[in-house]
C-alpha cells in the first residue's frame, strides 16, 4: 500500500521536474568542467564496442544505433515513440 499523500507528492514532483529539466540538461551539458571530465574521455570505437559485446549507452555512445527497446520492445516501449541518440566519438561525453 502506498503511504497517504504519496501520490499527490509524486505529481507534485512531476510537474515541478519536468519544469526544471531543460534547465538541468543546460547546466549538465553545457558545464566547462563537465566536459572537460568527459570529452575524450574513455573512448571506445564501434569496432570495440561491438567486440566486446557492450550495449546500451556504451554500443549507442560508439556510433551503433542498437536499442532493444526499440529491437525488442518490451513493458510500455511499444507504445512510446522515442528516438534512439546515438555519439559520434564514443567517449565518456556521448555516452
Amino acid at each position: 500500500d502506498l503511504p497517504i499523500g504519496f501520490l499527490h507528492d509524486l505529481y507534485d514532483f512531476i510537474r515541478k521536474y519536468r519544469d526544471r529539466l531543460d534547465e538541468i540538461e543546460d547546466v549538465v551539458t553545457d558545464n566547462r568542467i563537465w566536459k572537460e571530465r568527459t570529452i575524450g574521455v574513455g573512448v571506445i570505437s564501434a569496432e570495440d564496442a561491438l567486440n566486446f559485446a557492450c550495449s546500451g549507452p556504451i554500443l549507442r555512445g560508439s556510433g551503433i544505433k542498437w536499442d532493444m527497446r526499440k529491437v525488442q520492445p518490451y513493458d510500455a516501449y511499444p507504445f512510446v515513440d522515442f528516438d534512439v541518440p546515438i555519439g559520434t566519438h564514443g567517449d565518456c561525453y556521448d555516452r
